[in-house]
């Protein structure tokens, strides 16, 4: 069985009437979920220490809050952050330094005196791959507003596309075969697409658990469902 990796992702809300989503495609050539339109999200790791986030109910939250805004910031460039930011170029640069080495998030958000709000980053559930999946993640889910001003920009790399969608355009696109979405997010879209937001966060947080069943059923794609069973 493979080793789970902390992970964390934010489903970025915005866009027309501030009712869609940002959803980003992966490149076909990664390894993992090639071509796939996910949340910005990726791996927790070590530079990832939370000092600059701000009313976190523990350490732990704080790196993943810190965690999912980084990511934000790589991969679509909205940095969702509190304070005056500096002029565009300073942060395109910022976001190259990042994309290079994300010890530099932090970094950056010190030097001009920006911090993350915790209240901008409301806990949507943590989702865990399945045992029979090679590459195994333990992802923290937070929904966020895109920052009022800011437009995303592609930097084409590991994403290839950033749209914004509706959530049930998205699923209609997904059902119509034009675009690949993974089962969390083809879930939290589906959730997104009917409820409002208090009956949305209830229904993130009572079917998303942090120890998830040894097997269960996943939707893979629209109308099929993997059922893994012990052998």
């Amino acid at each position: 069985m493979s080793d789970v990796r902390k992970a964390a992702a934010a489903v970025v809300l915005g866009g027309a009437d501030g009712q869609q989503v940002l959803l980003c495609q992966r490149n076909p050539k990664l390894r993992f979920m090639p071509g796939a339109w996910v949340f910005p999200g990726g791996q927790i790791d070590g530079t990832d220490v939370g000092q600059q986030v701000r009313g976190a109910r523990d350490e732990e939250e704080a790196v993943a809050i810190e965690a999912a805004c980084r990511e934000v910031f790589e991969e679509t460039g909205l940095l969702c952050v509190q304070g005056q930011l500096p002029d565009q170029e300073t942060i395109r640069r910022a976001r190259r330094a990042v994309l290079e080495e994300p010890r530099s998030f932090d970094e950056f958000l010190r030097s001009h005196a920006l911090t993350i709000a915790a209240a901008d980053f409301e806990a949507a559930g943590i989702w865990v791959t399945p045992p029979f999946v090679p590459i195994r993640f333990d992802t923290r889910y937070f929904i966020c507003r895109a920052p009022e001003g800011q437009q995303p920009e592609l930097h084409s790399g590991e994403i290839v596309d950033l749209q914004w969608m509706f959530p049930a355009e998205a699923r209609q696109r997904w059902h119509r075969s034009e675009i690949k979405l993974p089962h969390p997010v083809a879930y939290v879209l589906q959730h997104l697409a009917v409820e409002s937001h208090p009956d949305l966060m209830a229904a993130l947080h009572q079917t998303t658990v942090s120890h998830a069943p040894k097997f269960g059923r996943v939707e893979f794609r629209c109308g099929i469902n993997v059922l893994a069973l012990e052998s």
